[in-house]
């Protein structure tokens, strides 16, 4: 298994206006080099997972309605993402992915054929207190990335969430897990990921497609 987690702003994506981050979802484009770089992950067998901070919610620069839109353009503009975790804060975090809904307790504008979940309460719910928190410089958008695809592989032997990141750390050498990003954040995020195989590459890395060659050597 092969994994590519990606963050989105300033990474993949930035603003078709002058500002300095999405606060609109369609006021957005990929950037070239990314596309590139992912159309090259994938065509190397890499699964990739856009991981993104929205802390603009709690700043009161969007709301979750807007907030779930824009990752679903951004799948939209990039269909070889497979999905992306959003996270609101240490404490919740959403995953929005293709294919049909399962839950009739979301809001009826969260439209199909977009699948959502969410994550929240890591305080209050023991299923989730192995988590380090979800926003980065945190590994827990990471750790639940991973976990959830090894969950998704093993069609459920694993069991929960919880088993199937203890099986990672255990196992973390059987498969190549990179994360790219252009903040600290992103680097401090991928080395406290570090338990479960999670490698930093850095951006000009990612553009240029060395880290691939590095991975195929």
């Amino acid at each position: 298994m092969k994994i590519l987690l990606c963050d989105l702003d300033g990474t993949v994506r930035k603003p078709i206006s002058n500002n300095i981050f999405i606060n609109s979802p369609t006021d957005q484009e990929i950037i070239p080099k990314a596309r590139v770089a992912i159309q090259g992950a994938v065509a190397s067998g890499f699964l990739v997972i856009g991981v993104t901070n929205q802390g603009g919610i709690n700043a009161g620069y969007k709301n979750l309605k807007n907030c779930l839109l824009e990752q679903r353009i951004t799948m939209q503009l990039l269909p070889l993402m497979s999905c992306i975790y959003a996270a609101i804060d240490d404490d919740e975090c959403w995953c929005i992915s293709q294919g049909p809904n399962w839950s009739f307790r979301f809001p009826t504008w969260l439209n199909l054929p977009w699948r959502y979940s969410i994550y929240k309460g890591m305080g209050e719910n023991p299923k989730y207190n192995w988590l380090d928190g979800f926003r980065k410089p945190n590994p827990g958008m990471l750790q639940l990335a991973i976990a959830k695809e090894v969950l998704r592989k093993s069609d459920g032997l694993l069991g929960g969430i919880a088993t199937a990141i203890e099986y990672v750390i255990q196992r973390r050498g059987d498969w190549e897990v990179y994360m790219t990003g252009d903040r600290i954040e992103d680097e401090q995020a991928a080395i406290a990921a570090r338990t479960v195989g999670v490698e930093f590459i850095k951006l000009e890395d990612f553009y240029s497609g060395k880290f691939l060659k590095e991975a195929i050597a």
